[in-house]
């Protein structure tokens, strides 16, 4: 009798492969797992990419306070008048003076100051010689170049005059040497006949 040979392994068939319990491969399950958390560390990635992006965008903005701001303009300087306007002070100038002379020639002069006829005679001269100065200063002044001084000037021939008719003090210096030689003084005191210096005469004969 013949012994039995070594027992070999008994042939299986074609071995299956394992699903899972969704009915899905083992390694279909692999490359999902592989692929989702490959797209999400794309996605973490991008999202840091753009994050640094930000950054040096937000880095590298000027900040408000180092943009240079325009200064606020200053109140606008008024304009030089025009040849019109200095034309119209000029002629109110020699206007003025020209109604005053008028007013000496015919007496009506002591109607216009308080006090009338009894204020001193300096006082009226001390304003006809100031007009006087004024009319001539404007014989040389440019229209063109000269308007602001013809504009100084207008405002103190109307505050001459505004002294005068109140019969206040005119606050000027005069010192002019007639035809004949003599001397007229005046520092434009308003005062009457009466209160005139006694000693020496009149200012205006000194």
């Amino acid at each position: 009798m013949t012994p039995p040979g070594p027992r070999l392994p008994e042939q299986q068939g074609p071995q299956s492969v394992p699903r899972s319990r969704d009915g899905l491969p083992g390694w279909a399950i692999a490359v999902i797992i592989g692929g989702s958390a490959l797209a999400l560390l794309v996605a973490i990635g991008s999202v840091a990419a753009l994050g640094a992006i930000a950054w040096t965008v937000v880095s590298t903005a000027p900040k408000v306070d180092t943009l240079v701001v325009p200064p606020t303009p200053e109140t606008p300087i008024d304009p030089e008048p025009d040849s019109a306007e200095a034309e119209a002070l000029a002629q109110h100038i020699v206007d003025t003076y020209d109604t005053y002379l008028a007013a000496v020639s015919d007496d009506s002069i002591y109607d216009a100051v308080p006090g009338g006829r009894d204020v001193d005679p300096d006082y009226i001269a001390a304003f006809i010689y100031t007009l006087t100065d004024y009319r001539s200063a404007v014989r040389f002044m440019s229209l063109d170049q000269d308007a602001d001084r013809l504009a100084d000037l207008a405002e103190q021939t109307d505050e001459l005059e505004r002294r005068f008719l109140a019969g206040e003090d005119l606050d000027v210096e005069i010192e002019i040497t007639r035809e004949d030689g003599t001397v007229f003084r005046s520092d434009g005191e308003y005062r009457t006949i009466d209160e005139r210096p006694e000693a020496g005469g009149s200012p205006a004969e000194r």
